[in-house]
């Protein structure tokens, strides 16, 4: 018979009597306890690995759909990526126009990491319920995913922008691309929203990495090299956005993949990386409510923020070499909001800061509501397509248009 849980303790005695091999009359429950915990613990494991395994020899393989990315160099110091990807799919087919891919890090600190898919699905029908087995492999091994939405019109010969979106603390993949709408506003651009360990980029004070914590600029750069090796991604053309804890995710991003990344939109968490190992200009756009609960325009706040939204932009136009004068607010701009701006960087590159009279800690015209605690939602302005517009306009420089193809792997 199946043995009882431990909620009835009789029972679960009475089993434990039963097993071949077992002195039950010379040792303690709590030895009965230890046994059958252990027992139960090992044949789940066990179980799944079978599962695994028999998953594995059932997918079929595709040249088209599985590919291996480049190793090489994860930022500017020459640091050697330890990640190394293989697409599997169980069709033989790539996401189409329109649709998007949920696939898994299997161990994302280990030396190959191993990434599984299913193609072909559309977004609304969302990413599939962890088995059995995805439990146990995110308990044991850290696994997460990320979601790939692809573009209407898709040019197999023709590189397509890629556009980074970095979760706040607590949102999963999908609910942040819902955040964004980044998958309903059109155009070219490939979307790629990441995923945090336990919904936590690693990322705190002058955005920088806890040590101790995830490698989240490889499991990035792995995510980067995947996409590339399914579709043509423009080298030029990376961009990274985020919202609060992602918002300073980019900075460390634009400092740790450089040069791979050309321009970055922080919303509610402009930081400046300290220290930055960025090689040119890098172009900001940042959006931030002046009522910020979370993380205060002025500064102060948790010990990860400290610093003002207008130091760290301080700090950005002196490593991009901007003139000091600001543009201000343009006459078109709507009620309450206002835009500082500066033209003329080096490589370039600009600067547009947008902050919001009464905002709050939200995305700037998203139709998401993210509860009161985030302080009043901002309408005005789209951070979206004013986003995207701004990306459009900032390509990384040719002159390291080579060694951004090195670091993505598609030399």
């Amino acid at each position: 018979a199946k043995p009882a849980f431990m909620s009835e303790p009789q029972a679960m005695e009475a089993a434990l009597e039963n097993i071949d091999g077992l002195p039950t009359k010379r040792v303690s429950r709590t030895s009965h306890v230890l046994y059958f915990v252990t027992v139960t613990l090992m044949l789940s494991i066990a179980s799944a690995l079978t599962v695994h395994v028999a998953r594995s020899l059932s997918q079929e393989t595709h040249s088209a759909a599985e590919r291996t990315s480049h190793a090489g160099p994860i930022n500017s110091k020459g640091a050697s990526a330890k990640e190394q990807a293989s697409l599997r799919t169980r069709g033989s087919r790539i996401p189409g126009p329109g649709q998007y891919l949920c696939v898994g890090d299997v161990d994302h600190d280990g030396d190959k990491p191993e990434w599984r898919s299913k193609a072909g699905r559309d977004f609304a029908g969302g990413c599939e319920a962890p088995s059995r087995w995805d439990w146990y492999w995110d308990f044991f091994t850290r696994r997460r995913q990320f979601v790939l939405v692809v573009p209407t019109q898709t040019n197999a010969d023709a590189p397509m922008p890629l556009v980074l979106v970095c979760p706040s603390t607590g949102r999963g993949p999908e609910e942040m691309l819902d955040v964004t709408a980044l998958h309903e506003a059109g155009g070219r651009h490939l979307t790629v929203v990441i995923e945090g360990y336990r919904d936590r980029l690693n990322v705190g004070k002058d955005a920088q990495p806890d040590p101790k914590g995830t490698d989240d600029v490889a499991y990035t750069l792995a995510v980067i090299r995947q996409v590339a090796s399914m579709y043509p991604v423009d080298e030029r053309r990376i961009y990274a956005t985020g919202h609060s804890r992602g918002a300073r995710f980019t900075a460390l991003l634009a400092s740790e993949l450089a040069p791979a990344i050309a321009a970055i939109g922080p919303v509610g968490g402009l930081r400046y990386p300290i220290p930055n190992h960025a090689r040119h200009a890098v172009s900001v756009i940042a959006f931030h409510g002046l009522e910020d609960p979370i993380n205060p325009y002025d500064g102060g706040g948790a010990s990860y923020w400290g610093t003002s939204v207008p130091d760290a932009v301080d700090k950005w136009l002196g490593f991009n070499g901007c003139n000091a004068s600001a543009v201000e607010s343009p006459d078109d701009l709507p009620p309450k909001v206002h835009l500082r701006a500066w033209h003329e960087c080096e490589d370039d590159a600009e600067v547009l800061e947008y902050t919001v009279d009464d905002g709050g800690h939200t995305w700037p015209g998203s139709a998401e509501d993210l509860g009161e605690s985030e302080g009043n939602a901002m309408p005005e302005p789209k951070a979206t397509p004013t986003m995207l517009d701004f990306f459009e306009a900032h390509p990384l420089p040719e002159s390291l248009a080579e060694e951004a193809r090195h670091l993505i792997g598609t030399c």
